[in-house]
């Protein structure tokens, strides 16, 4: 078993010796820890270890987003954020709404600055009307298209 995508590369050959349920074990280890798969279930308990976790580290008591520098507990703060902010959506629509966030915090389209943080929670983001009303479909993803002169280069070698 293998995977090549950039930045999780891994290879996995599988025993036929080993027991089954060792087994799935491995594999699913491998696919939770390098690919990030997870189940419902798993989500949840993920989201229990970071409550019980952020109770323990006092992030309840953290105030400043450039305070938090672990990426999954800013995954979880803005999980969180979404929905409790999106009561009134379906799963999907607050899924949409996460990755219009994710990727206007990449694109630099909402700083540090613009989160606001109160007792371990996103009270606000100050560029949120502009994230809710964000359509990828609005978007234009083009490449550049090669330049002409590459074209002439390729015809004049005839």
């Amino acid at each position: 078993m293998c995977c090549g995508f950039k930045g999780k590369e891994f290879s996995y050959r599988v025993d036929p010796n080993i027991a089954v349920p060792q087994l799935f074990k491995e594999v699913k280890t491998i696919l939770q820890t390098k690919l990030g798969i997870q189940s419902s279930n798993d989500i949840l308990s993920s989201r229990e270890r970071f409550e019980k976790t952020s109770a323990r580290l006092a992030l309840h008591e953290c105030n400043d987003w450039n305070l938090i520098k672990k990426k999954e507990v800013r995954c979880l703060l803005l999980e969180n954020f979404i929905i409790s902010q999106g009561k009134n959506l379906n799963r999907v629509q607050q899924k949409k709404l996460l990755s219009s966030l994710m990727l206007a915090i990449q694109l630099k389209i909402v700083i540090n600055d613009d989160i606001t943080i109160q007792d371990g929670k996103i009270v606000e983001i100050s560029k949120w009307g502009e994230i809710q009303n964000l359509h990828l479909k609005d978007w234009d993803f083009n490449m550049k298209k090669k330049s002409d002169s590459s074209k002439k280069k390729g015809k004049t070698k005839k």
